[in-house]
């Protein structure tokens, strides 16, 4: 028995480590009719300040030799005091995107915004749609929206005609996804981070807590301050790919390796490379 509990928690240990400090690039891809060319996006969330090696060595290795159409951080990139992470993160972005994007989190500190800009990283615009690529068919086609509330999606109205981007911090409440559906035409995806996939996974049971509750989704903008237990039980949008109302929801678990003071465990830290590709018959 002893020699099991001993096993047992080498396991445990083991996981921790791998998920905590070892992390993935999640590969997605989604057929988008009307779609001419692939369109590949890189989003990055929830860094913390946190650093993966010398100069984000380890992130680095996982994009070496891939280019991005856009790069988007969603959130939550700083949270402490040496940004220095920060900075060699947007460096390697423009290495491999001439097209890198910002928004804030809920727990960014007031000078990563301005400290990106100054590194060529522009905060994305909440009044209107910005181009994914960097060459044709450009905004009016395929673009990128900030997804904050509902007047923020649909500053985007008119472009996006074919695939529209729509990027925020937390996950989509109703508000929201009803102002992508009135948008129109063409295919919209949300990406958004700020849960951590919960930090902390069980088997079958999913996430045990993962920020926000759903009465703070339906506000505008939806609030950062709640917690919900058992957040997967409950249908919420924690992990992974969803779809509600119609509308795709990808929420990425994000790099930072402690909330709380809780490391990961069976919620590995990653990036997301989205590969978005013309749909079968084109």
């Amino acid at each position: 028995m002893l020699l099991a509990v001993v096993a047992a928690g080498w396991w445990v240990r083991a996981i921790v480590t791998l998920d905590t400090y070892s992390p993935q690039l999640r590969e997605v891809t989604i057929a988008v009719p009307g779609l001419t060319r692939q369109v590949d996006v890189l989003q990055v969330t929830d860094l913390g300040g946190d650093r993966f090696g010398a100069g984000q060595s380890q992130l680095a290795a996982l994009i070496a030799g891939r280019r991005f159409d856009s790069v988007v951080l969603t959130g939550d990139i700083g949270g402490r005091a040496d940004l220095s992470a920060v900075w060699e993160l947007a460096a390697l972005a423009r290495e491999h995107s001439s097209r890198v994007w910002f928004l804030p989190g809920n727990h960014e500190t007031p000078d990563v915004g301005p400290g990106l800009a100054q590194r060529g990283v522009i905060t994305l615009p909440q009044d209107r749609a910005v181009p994914l690529t960097d060459s044709d068919p450009g905004a009016r086609e395929v673009a990128l929206a900030y997804g904050r509330t509902a007047r923020t999606i649909a500053s985007a109205r008119g472009h996006g005609q074919v695939l529209l981007v729509i990027a925020s911090h937390t996950p989509p409440d109703a508000n929201r996804l009803a102002a992508a559906r009135s948008l129109g035409a063409g295919t919209h995806l949300f990406i958004a981070g700020h849960t951590h996939g919960g930090q902390i996974r069980l088997p079958l049971l999913g996430a045990i807590v993962a920020p926000l509750s759903w009465a703070h989704e339906q506000r505008a903008p939806a609030s950062g301050d709640e917690i919900t237990f058992w957040p997967d039980l409950r249908g919420r949008l924690v992990d992974g790919m969803y779809v509600r109302d119609g509308q795709r929801v990808f929420v990425s678990v994000g790099l930072q390796r402690f909330s709380e003071g809780l490391p990961r465990f069976l919620d590995r830290a990653e990036m997301v490379a989205y590969r978005f590709v013309p749909a079968p018959g084109r």
